[in-house]
């Protein structure tokens, strides 16, 4: 994912969620448009937007297996929660909590690499949220 979806010092948008979800799912924006049969661009000006009509949003969050209200309260928390324990449910048969909708077949490997990095993101983000309101404060 990249890295600036986890900068804590912006605030959590419709917009990005629609983009940590189609992330979350390995889609393009082409996928998803094609899914919700609208463009590319769309797709792109959707994930700029602070707010989304509900039924642009229903449509999106159908696409991706999650209801309205799942995609609504997606944060970058809860995807780093996803992500940590991804493998330690591995064996089992899950859902994205209770507002997904798609039932997950949990046959990865642990790819230590990727967690890696993805713990770096997140150390990077919480020292430059750290240090901007250091900042601020001054």
């Amino acid at each position: 994912m990249e890295k600036e979806l986890f900068d804590t010092s912006k605030p959590m948008t419709d917009g990005i969620r629609i983009q940590l979800a189609r992330t979350m799912r390995g889609k393009s924006q082409e996928e998803l448009g094609n899914l919700i049969h609208v463009s590319k661009q769309l797709i792109s000006k959707l994930e700029k937007k602070d707010k989304v009509d509900d039924k642009k949003m229903s449509e999106i969050a159908e696409a991706l297996g999650f209801t309205l209200e799942g995609l609504r309260s997606l944060s970058r928390e809860s995807i780093l929660q996803i992500s940590y324990n991804f493998y330690d449910n591995s064996a089992q048969n899950a859902t994205f909590g209770n507002h997904c909708t798609q039932t997950i077949n949990h046959n990865y490997s642990y790819d230590p690499k990727q967690a890696a990095e993805h713990a770096d993101i997140y150390e990077k983000v919480l020292k430059r949220n750290a240090e901007n309101a250091r900042k601020a404060g001054k």
